[in-house]
């Protein structure tokens, strides 16, 4: 005969697997009068579920974990009277946290919590299944679309209806980085909850320890032209990338792409990837930047990678050949001084050497280019090579 907790817990799975979480939690709420909820392990609240029609809300089903100590079956945070217990197999999925609930109240609670561990555990189980299929197919046809794998491309596009991608459409790509330390799943997580929540159609994925966004460009109904409003897209991304920041408590930047059909996307995700680098190497932090509004790097950009290694190496090569084969480190004197708007007192200061050895270097480099540092041209000729090489080192267009 079956143990009647044993047997409970088997009719909550089986209710779980039919009807998803309402039975299980209706369980608990029956047998626990405290207010709880149910999330998953980025965090994002199951249970209650957000109301239809409610963008607002997305931000309070998003919240903080407090970390499992090692071994323990639960966590009781005395001070806040909350009960954090963790559900999983292998791995941590989900949590149970139910709030203002006294200490001495947990052995009258946690028969029934422990009833619904085998639902709880199957359900988020599924979901996880669910999503690593869904990730193996967005990876499959990110690696096709930017890096222009066009042949296997149209073959993926077939099986890939869910994506909402039109072979016909026009999409831009972009780009965004954290600058603080979080789980890239957590903001996947929120990012695509936001967009839902909002009706946007723009397609959410992971790629790169970076979240990749794909939007596409929307077209006037009266002339069935492209709507190349730009700011309806700028206030979207903005305000997306306000509340990620505010919710989780950091800073992050973003890069945007140009405009192409869908086959020629890759091209709007390395666009993307060097709004991110060069404004980067321009001082930059916490920034949204669009490709067009790189000034003349849009345009240099706009040619061949080996043309611009070209372009670099014949700018640059002698101090390259040199560093290597002396460890000199012009290169790196060059930059600095540049940074610090030809300050020559702050950068030997950064390079924790005397101005006078500076001077040294700057000759050397005089020497090896047969230029002039003092004149405008050579400074800005300079400039815009250094700062075109760091960004195709940044890209992996050049190996250092």
């Amino acid at each position: 005969m079956v143990p009647a907790n044993e047997m409970i817990s088997y009719q909550l799975l089986e209710d779980t697997l039919v009807n998803g979480l309402k039975g299980v939690t209706a369980y608990l709420k029956h047998n626990i009068k405290q207010h709880f909820i149910i999330c998953d392990d980025n965090g994002k609240v199951h249970y209650p579920a957000i109301p239809e029609g409610h963008p607002g809300l997305v931000d309070d089903h998003y919240i903080n974990i407090s970390e499992m100590p090692d071994n323990s079956e639960f966590l009781y945070q005395e001070a806040e009277k909350k009960l954090c217990f963790p559900v999983g197999q292998d791995s941590i999925d989900a949590y149970i946290i139910i709030y203002d609930i006294e200490k001495n109240s947990l052995p009258d609670v946690l028969p029934f919590i422990n009833h619904t561990r085998l639902a709880f555990k199957c359900y988020f189980a599924n979901l996880k299944s669910i999503e690593r299929v869904e990730k193996s197919l967005k990876n499959e046809l990110l690696q096709d679309l930017l890096y222009n794998n066009n042949a296997h491309l149209r073959e993926v596009l077939k099986n890939t209806d869910k994506q909402k991608l039109d072979i016909n459409q026009i999409y831009y790509i972009g780009i965004i980085e954290p600058e603080s330390d979080i789980n890239i799943d957590t903001l996947y997580s929120y990012s695509k909850e936001w967009l839902q929540s909002r009706n946007y159609d723009p397609i959410c994925s992971i790629w790169m320890n970076s979240l990749i966004v794909i939007c596409p460009v929307h077209f006037k109904d009266d002339t069935l032209e492209i709507d190349s409003n730009w700011d309806r897209h700028y206030n979207n991304i903005s305000k997306h990338k306000n509340d990620m920041e505010k919710r989780f408590n950091i800073k992050c930047s973003i890069g945007i792409g140009q405009k192409y059909p869908l086959m020629e996307l890759h091209r709007s995700y390395n666009e993307a990837k060097t709004a991110l680098h060069v404004s980067r190497l321009m001082g930059e932090k916490n920034f949204i930047k669009n490709f067009q509004d790189l000034g003349i790097f849009t345009l240099l950009y706009m040619h061949d990678p080996e043309v611009l290694k070209d372009y670099c190496y014949k700018m640059l090569g002698k101090l390259i050949d040199h560093d290597n084969a002396y460890e000199s480190e012009l290169i790196a004197a060059l930059r600095l001084l540049f940074d610090t708007n030809m300050n020559w007192k702050g950068t030997a200061s950064s390079l924790f050497i005397h101005v006078n050895t500076l001077r040294y270097r700057m000759n050397k480099i005089e020497e090896l280019l047969e230029v002039d540092l003092s004149t405008t041209q050579t400074q800005a000729n300079l400039f815009m090579a250094l700062k075109l090489y760091d960004s195709l080192v940044a890209n992996a267009y050049i190996n250092e």
